[in-house]
């Protein structure tokens, strides 16, 4: 069972995942390769500390990436895969350490609607066959070991384009 796919006049479907973590980034990576992701754009840890300055700076003047970050949290942010089929995932950070490992965040995803089937069977790999539909849902099966929420019909949690 999946969500009802609501498919836009541009006739792309879009999903999103609010933050999200996996046992460990090589079983992401192993799904996304079994449905022929290849990996197309990434930010390193010090493209995002380049700005002193960064979105929250007007909360809290003290904020920086490299603060909010840390030395070495993540190995790489904002990587964005895409399939033969034309389907587009972004996540917001691989490479966690400690606590972090496995961590994905953020995920944002864009399909064509006749990617639809794929699309289907690649989420009931990554979240099992049924939709998370409450906060602080922790699968049992699929691939994910949680995920806070899950919303289909937008990617809006993370910009995939």
């Amino acid at each position: 069972m999946v969500h009802k796919i609501s498919i836009q006049k541009s006739k792309e479907i879009e999903w999103g995942f609010d933050l999200t973590d996996v046992s460990n980034d090589k079983e992401f990576f192993d799904l996304l390769d079994k449905y022929g992701f290849k990996l197309i754009e990434y930010q390193k840890p010090e493209d995002r500390i380049k700005s002193e300055k960064g979105e929250f700076a007007s909360e809290d003047p003290t904020w920086t990436w490299e603060k909010y970050l840390g030395k070495g949290r993540f190995k790489k942010y904002h990587l964005l895969f895409k399939n033969p089929e034309g389907i587009k995932i972004r996540i917001e950070h691989t490479g966690g350490k400690g606590e972090d490992k496995g961590a994905l965040g953020y995920i944002g995803i864009k399909s064509p609607a006749k990617a639809k089937p794929t699309l289907i069977n690649f989420l009931k790999d990554f979240r099992g066959s049924s939709p998370i539909e409450t906060l602080d849902w922790t699968g049992k099966k699929g691939i994910s070991r949680y995920v806070k929420k899950e919303s289909p019909y937008e990617s809006g949690f993370i910009r995939v384009d």
